[in-house]
């Protein structure tokens, strides 16, 4: 049975799009420029033969497809501010004067504020880009979004990661255009001006400030007004650490993110409300209606991906009904991802826009062959089947993004699904109805209770679904290849599903095998020394009966913990991790530790922290490292024990760790310090 591609003819746009994109990524541009340039005169000859010949007629597709490309790769390399000729880093040096608009809202991160500025001027000369400002929160002049500040400081680049398998912030804020930032001192800068938005955006911006004050007004807890923010008005930046982990870890985290789910129940309530007339002056004020309402919503919401995504396809389908034509809905998909695209192509390495295109793709395609597997008698049951169905289509879209990125699975995914779904248009309606209505005494205090308590179940469900055990698998990881086999075979399902081909069945059984063997490779015993600024981390690796040790402040910051330590975890497959204070006692058959020495396998250690005191010794004690934590006479240090590598600790101060550095060369001592890289010694 043949695909009848004709039936998706965006595919033909959208592929070589996301190919020219991936292209350019791993290439020079001026390379492919060339390319491009000597490439075109032979699209044109092709082009050309096509016109004179029905047997060349492809030739038109192919060129069509190539053009594409080149044009995914062009705009790629014009949308990087830093490939441009006025980009800001250009022009500056230590002394120059910048001048900034602050673009975006100020966020509030765990020590300063944050927000995100555009580069107008340095010393007068216009220029482009964008860079992160920072500033402490008991700063006196704060900075909000329409300011404009002169300043004079040169800006910074972002550090790389200093951990093996580290989630790479420098390349996040990199896809997103940011390359650069500043921490601001109060003495650092002057608000010289103040900017406003356009009419309508003031306005959606101002209701959408009153909405988000109206809500924390309320009796509501942090916990609940958080979720609150998040479900009904896309703003998350009030939802603890602890929440999103929890959500995570039960795989309701795509419920928190205003995506297809509720602009598509948000949809059929303006549908049922303007339906289309047979009058088309009715129809078009219905449609008119719709797509005002659903993108003052997404601008409500913050247009993150997810939204623009689902209102965007929404609006595609919204015409198609006014022009009562049947859309196919994979082009819709694909239209709206190709418009994202355009906009800007680096879209397409957004986590967001990845797992919300890849659910929504996996939905249309694996739903209606999944539901058809069994036919419930009765509704309850039928709804259940459908809740399962859209559950386990998304799942298996997304399973191999989800791991590759996040490195966990929630095994209960298909439980919080069935128990939440219902909640998800209470809390819509109530909360809209809130905010509406909330003005009538009587009627508020309704609406006010039906949104609490509906709130308040959400969480209630999702905290006891994680206290469950096994709630989640944890330390997972997949490499790229291990990626696209994932993929492959989720393909080689789809095509099993629509076609019952058997052979299918044997290639995927094929690719399943080269996943395990690929999946199955064992590491060899390590130690790392982590780089964690402030802080102390140390992996003693060993297959099923690892041991982590660090300060305890680090310990208890799950936050921190995750960000530095997760991806090197989850790539070492780590079991049976034992955690342990820099000041513990431990011992098993492959590890020793008491307060200040430490034997793992063959290797032996000394931790020079607060609970260390020197002492004399009548013989040299040969040790493999000794990791410094504090200020301390090498010298005296070196008269006691043979060191082979000094290790001199994150959690130093910078100028002792200067002094200790200086002091090593004066010794001839081996040494390597961890503010600069992590260690990772193989055994």
């Amino acid at each position: 049975m043949k695909i009848n591609w004709k039936s998706v003819p965006l595919l033909q746009f959208v592929l070589p799009f996301i190919l020219g994109v991936a292209f350019y990524k791993s290439t020079l541009f001026f390379s492919n420029f060339l390319f491009f340039s000597s490439f075109l005169s032979l699209l044109v000859m092709l082009f050309s033969i096509s016109k004179k010949s029905y047997r060349f007629r492809w030739v038109y597709g192919l060129t069509l497809v190539l053009l594409i490309f080149q044009l995914s790769i062009v705009l790629s390399h014009l949308s990087f501010s830093e490939n441009r000729s006025d980009y800001f880093l250009n022009f500056a040096n230590e002394n120059s004067v910048y001048l900034v608009d602050i673009i975006d809202y100020p966020q509030e991160k765990e020590n300063s504020i944050q927000v995100l500025a555009q580069v107008k001027s340095v010393d007068e000369i216009k220029t482009s880009g964008r860079l992160l400002i920072y500033y402490k929160k008991e700063n006196s002049n704060p900075i909000f979004r329409g300011d404009v500040l002169l300043l004079k400081k040169l800006p910074l680049e972002f550090d790389s990661p200093k951990n093996p398998n580290q989630f790479n912030f420098k390349a996040f804020l990199k896809r997103k255009n940011i390359g650069h930032y500043l921490f601001l001192n109060e003495s650092d800068y002057v608000i010289v001006n103040h900017k406003e938005s356009s009419f309508f955006l003031k306005k959606v911006r101002n209701l959408r400030t009153k909405l988000l004050l109206r809500l924390k007004n309320t009796p509501l807890t942090e916990d609940e007004y958080g979720f609150a923010s998040a479900i009904l008005l896309g703003d998350r930046s009030e939802l603890s650490y602890q929440m999103k982990s929890t959500f995570s870890a039960t795989g309701s985290m795509h419920f928190l993110a205003v995506s297809g789910l509720h602009v598509g129940i948000i949809y059929l309530f303006l549908a049922f409300l303007f339906p289309f007339s047979q009058d088309k002056r009715l129809a078009f004020l219905s449609l008119l209606l719709i797509l005002i309402l659903l993108w003052t919503y997404a601008l409500l919401c913050g247009m993150s991906i997810s939204v623009v995504r689902a209102v965007l396809m929404l609006s595609f389908v919204s015409v198609a009904k006014y022009l009562d034509k049947n859309s196919n809905i994979i082009n819709t998909i694909l239209l709206s991802a190709f418009i994202l695209m355009l906009v800007y192509p680096y879209n397409l390495f957004d986590v967001g826009f990845q797992l919300s295109y890849v659910a929504v793709i996996g939905i249309v395609l694996l739903y209606p062959k999944l539901f058809a597997l069994m036919e419930p008698r009765f509704v309850f049951t039928r709804w259940i089947w459908k809740v399962v169905c859209l559950s386990l289509s998304a799942q298996i879209a997304t399973i191999g993004l989800s791991i590759y990125y996040f490195h966990q699975f929630p095994n209960y995914f298909l439980l919080s699904n069935i128990l939440l779904f219902p909640l998800v248009p209470i809390v819509l309606f109530s909360g809209i109805l809130f905010f509406v209505f909330g003005w009538l005494p009587f009627v508020n205090d309704i609406l006010f209770y039906v949104l609490q308590l509906s709130i308040r179940s959400f969480n209630r469900v999702v905290v006891e679904i994680e206290t469950l055990p096994f709630s989640l698998s944890e330390f997972l990881y997949f490499e790229k290849v291990e990626l696209l086999l994932i993929y492959i075979m989720v393909f080689l399902l789809v095509l099993f599903l629509y076609f019952r081909r058997f052979l299918v069945v044997n290639i995927a059984l094929i690719f399943l095998i080269v996943f395990q063997v690929s999946t199955n490779s064992s590491n060899n015993s390590q130690i790392v020394f982590y780089s964690i600024k402030g802080h102390s981390a140390i992996l003693f690796y060993e297959e099923n009966k690892s041991v982590l040790i660090g300060d305890t402040v680090l310990l208890k910051d799950n936050k921190k913990m995750n960000f530095n330590l997760d991806g090197n975890l989850s790539k070492l497959s780590v079991k049976n991790l034992t955690t342990l204070s820099l000041s513990d006692r431990f011992e098993n058959n492959i590890f020793w530790k008491d307060e200040c020495h430490f034997q793992f396998l063959n290797k032996k250690g000394l931790i020079v922290n607060d609970s260390y005191e020197i002492f004399k010794s009548d013989s040299i004690i040969p040790i493999d490292y000794c990791i410094i934590s504090k200020n301390i006479d090498i010298a005296m240090l070196s008269k006691s024990y043979g060191i082979a590598l000094v290790i001199l600790d994150a959690a130093l101060p910078t100028y002792i760790s200067k002094n200790l550095e200086k002091k090593c060369r004066e010794l001839e001592l081996n040494y390597h310090n961890l503010k600069k890289s992590s260690l990772v010694n193989h055994l």
